[in-house]
């Protein structure tokens, strides 16, 4: 019981926080995507483990910067000086973790590399995506994209508590079952119907791209999560991290978020252009 109103109270609050900086304004939302990646990044790497002892900080706080970099670019004006200063920090990110690798002894080397790397694809573009969509959709289509994550997740959790027999994935995430999928996709094409009538004067979608949108929204946030549980299950971990009380990580809350940012962003500008 303890449990469930720790998990309640600190999900209460971090759905608070995602809603104030959507509607304080697109610097607040851009602060708050940069700290999803530096928390983001400190978590891959404490679980990676990757760098040499003597070049952690270095590394840790150039991946750090370099997915700050990402998320932020997207709202600086193109052609300011601003602009290429913070896109010239994934090129140094990708040189200076290449040559330290050289000096890496540890047999791991190279795919500590090649991890470090890629922790910067999965963070940081998808992040960059979100910040693309709230720049040129608006805080209306991105607060819905998040209320359809959390009602995917909960409507797939109660309909898979209640109806659950068949399991989905039982060597990525034992509890999810095909009952709870579906029935967490069909609210949240559901839910979608409601975002239609809210901002339709707003956003140049139909009601049928809503709905279709819904339904995809929830086939990739369970996507997300079972990458999230791939990743986590290969590195022998139960949670991401300690952050948030009740619920692990930054990265267990953002798992379905790293999905659902690059889709929404590439569905937005298809069904406005077609």
């Amino acid at each position: 019981m303890k449990n469930v109103i720790t998990r309640s109270i600190s999900g209460i609050a971090y759905i608070a926080i995602i809603v104030a900086a959507l509607l304080l304004g697109p610097w607040y939302f851009t602060g708050l995507c940069c700290l999803f990646a530096v928390l983001g990044i400190l978590e891959l790497s404490s679980l990676l483990n990757k760098p040499m002892i003597g070049t952690l900080t270095l590394i840790d706080a150039l991946g750090a910067v370099s997915l700050v970099a990402l998320p932020l670019s997207a709202m600086i004006p193109e052609g300011t000086l601003v602009l290429y200063c913070c896109l010239c920090f994934i090129p140094a990110c990708f040189i200076i973790r290449t040559t330290t690798a050289l000096y890496d002894i540890r047999p791991t080397a190279f795919s500590s590399a090649m991890m470090s790397m890629a922790s910067v694809v999965y963070l940081g573009l998808p992040l960059l995506c979100l910040n693309f969509l709230y720049a040129n959709a608006g805080w209306q289509l991105v607060i819905s994209m998040f209320a359809m994550i959390w009602i995917n997740d909960t409507g797939a959790f109660c309909c898979g508590s209640l109806f659950g027999k068949h399991k989905m994935s039982p060597r990525l995430s034992p509890k999810k079952t095909w009952e709870g999928l579906v029935g967490g996709i069909l609210l949240t094409g559901a839910s979608a119907v409601g975002g239609y009538f809210i901002f339709r004067d707003v956003l140049p979608l139909s009601l049928i791209a809503w709905i279709f949108l819904g339904l995809l929204i929830g086939v990739f946030s369970t996507w997300g999560d079972l990458f999230e549980s791939l990743m986590k299950r290969s590195l022998g971990v139960k949670d991401s991290g300690h952050l948030i009380p009740g619920h692990g990580g930054i990265l267990d809350r953002i798992d379905s978020l790293l999905f659902v940012a690059p889709f929404t962003l590439l569905y937005f500008f298809f069904a406005v252009t077609l």
